[in-house]
C-alpha cells in the first residue's frame, strides 16, 4: 500500500472505529476497559485539576493585586482631596471666629458709633511690657477719638482708645 493510499483510508478507519466504539460502548461490552482506563488516569486527572486549580489562584492573586492597587490609589487622590478640603473648612473656622468675635465686641458695645473713618497718626511712645502692649499717637479728640472706641485693622479688632 502506497502512503497515500493511507492517507485516504485514515478517515475511514477512524469513522469505522469510532462507530465500533460507540456500539459497544451502548451494548456495556466495554464497561471493566473504561473502569481500568478510569482507574489509572483518575491519579493523572487529580493532579492535572490540582496544578489548574494552582495557576488559577496565582492568576486571581495577580487580578485582586491589581486591583487593591488601582483602589489604593483612588484611595490616596481621595484622601489628599480631604486633607485639602479639611484645610480650608480650617481656615474658614478661623476667620469665621474672627468675625463672631468681631460681631460680639459690636453687639457688647452698642453705645459706639461705627463708622468707617481712617484717621492717621504717629506714634509717639510704647509701653516696654510685654504683658499688655500700649502705644501713645499724636491723636486725640480733635480728630473725633474719644476713650473706650475700638481699634481694628483690615484683620480685626487689635484694641481700644
Amino acid at each position: 500500500m502506497t502512503r497515500e493510499r493511507l492517507y485516504n483510508l485514515l478517515p475511514v478507519l477512524l469513522i469505522a472505529v469510532t462507530l465500533l466504539g460507540i456500539i459497544l460502548h451502548s451494548s456495556g461490552l466495554l464497561q471493566p476497559i473504561e473502569g481500568f482506563v478510569v482507574s489509572i488516569t483518575t491519579p493523572i486527572q487529580q493532579a492535572a485539576s490540582g496544578v489548574a486549580e494552582q495557576f488559577g489562584e496565582v492568576a486571581q492573586t495577580a487580578r485582586d493585586l491589581r486591583d487593591l492597587r488601582r483602589r489604593n490609589e483612588e484611595l490616596a487622590k481621595e484622601n489628599a482631596r480631604l486633607v485639602l478640603e479639611n484645610v480650608r473648612l480650617r481656615e474658614i473656622m478661623v476667620e469665621a471666629g474672627m468675625l463672631r468675635d468681631l460681631l460680639n465686641f459690636a453687639q457688647d458695645n452698642p453705645a459706639f458709633s461705627y463708622q468707617g473713618a481712617h484717621v492717621l497718626g504717629r506714634v509717639i511712645s510704647r509701653e516696654p511690657t510685654n504683658v499688655q502692649r500700649y502705644i501713645t499717637l499724636d491723636v486725640g479728640r480733635e480728630s473725633g477719638i474719644e476713650r473706650n472706641m475700638p481699634v481694628t485693622t483690615d484683620r480685626g479688632l487689635v484694641g481700644r482708645i
